[in-house]
């Protein structure tokens, strides 16, 4: 008697809800990779602006910039990035600051806020109902679920 090559129907759709199963988990697990490497695009962009504003106050004695006093230091507020948006804000006459970055609402980082002062204060929101993101209980800026910073 010959036997038939293939598969059975039974076989076939084992092998359909292991891949299920498979992707129900590798999917969140890979959006949230992506998520966390979005993230460093306004961390080290605000880390640099800091550098950039201290330098600055140095020169100027004024975090503002020399030629137009209601606007940050020269460069201070760079253009979007490739995730974030970027807002600068000038308070007591030029001798404080805060720069926020806003996640673009195209990426996965949408809604997501950092935000650094002159004191070096950071502090950073995610939106509420992202699954295992919370914001951070100290002064840093949320990196991993769980509120890790």
């Amino acid at each position: 008697m010959k036997r038939n090559a293939g598969f059975t129907l039974i076989e076939a759709l084992i092998t359909l809800v292991i891949l299920a199963i498979v992707a129900a988990i590798a999917i969140p697990s890979y959006i949230d990779y992506v998520r966390r490497g979005e993230i460093p695009d306004a961390t080290n962009a605000l880390s640099t602006l800091y550098v950039q504003m201290e330098q600055d106050y140095q020169d100027n004695n004024n975090y503002s910039d020399p030629n137009n006093a209601s606007q940050c230091a020269v460069g201070a507020t760079p253009a979007a990035t490739k995730f974030f948006t970027y807002q600068c804000t000038l308070t007591n006459s030029g001798q404080n600051y805060s720069i926020t970055a806003t996640g673009d609402a195209n990426a996965l980082v949408s809604q997501f806020t950092y935000t650094i002062t002159d004191q070096n204060i950071q502090s950073s929101t995610v939106p509420a109902g992202l699954s295992g993101w919370s914001n951070p209980s100290t002064n840093c800026w949320v990196t991993n679920k769980g509120g890790q910073c």
